[in-house]
């Protein structure tokens, strides 16, 4: 139908001989498929299409520059790669890490992982007796009560521990006070170095000898 007419045909056209020829419409986007097949051209003169067959000239010029493209990205990927490459070969060592550094690192951590592993098996492995047992037991004992019964025992619980700390805190204070005592009676009771040095001395005679 466009083969021969350089001046092209009308889109109408086309679908009337088409429709015509063979009692069947065009798809409705017909125009897009045979302009983008390369067969065609169709240029929009707003109320219709018109196309007009595609020249040696015109598909020489496309393959021109579909060659010209492809070469164009060849060139562009040799450089980008060829660039890659500089840069890969170029490297500055500067910003490579020390593999020593990075051994005295680990090192490092792993002292100090250790270090807190030690001390939580040390808590861990610490022996229970029967203190510790029976502060457990009342704690549990202590939640299943209601709250104001729990405070309550808990009051009366601190007071017995701090009456004993207190009574225990009293007798050491008197056992140093009576030593002190003690030790301040017996020395008022025995003279002192000065006191028999300066006591004048008594000579007593028999009168009988006279």
């Amino acid at each position: 139908m466009v083969a021969g007419k350089l001046n092209g045909v009308w889109a109408f056209q086309i679908e009337n001989d088409y429709a015509e020829k063979y009692n069947e419409s065009l798809p409705p986007k017909w125009i897009e498929i045979v302009r983008d097949s390369g067969v065609v051209n169709a240029s929009d003169l707003g109320h219709s299409f018109v196309v007009t067959p595609v020249t040696n000239e015109n598909s020489d010029e496309n393959s021109f520059n579909t060659e010209d493209e492809i070469c164009r990205s060849k060139e562009e990927m040799s450089s980008y790669h060829s660039v890659n490459d500089d840069i890969m070969k170029n490297k500055n060592p500067v910003f490579e890490i020390p593999i020593k550094f990075i051994k005295k690192r680990k090192t490092k951590n792993e002292k100090i992982f250790n270090g807190i592993l030690k001390k939580l098996n040390e808590i861990c492995n610490i022996n229970e007796n029967e203190f510790d047992l029976f502060g457990k037991s009342v704690a549990v004992h202590l939640k299943k009560m209601p709250i104001e019964r729990a405070l309550a025992c808990k009051e009366k619980l601190l007071n017995i521990i701090v009456e004993e700390r207190l009574n225990h805190e009293y007798i050491e204070i008197s056992d140093t006070c009576s030593i002190t005592s003690n030790n301040d009676a017996s020395r008022s009771s025995s003279p002192s170095w000065s006191e028999m040095v300066l006591k004048p001395v008594s000579w007593d005679f028999d009168s009988s000898e006279d």
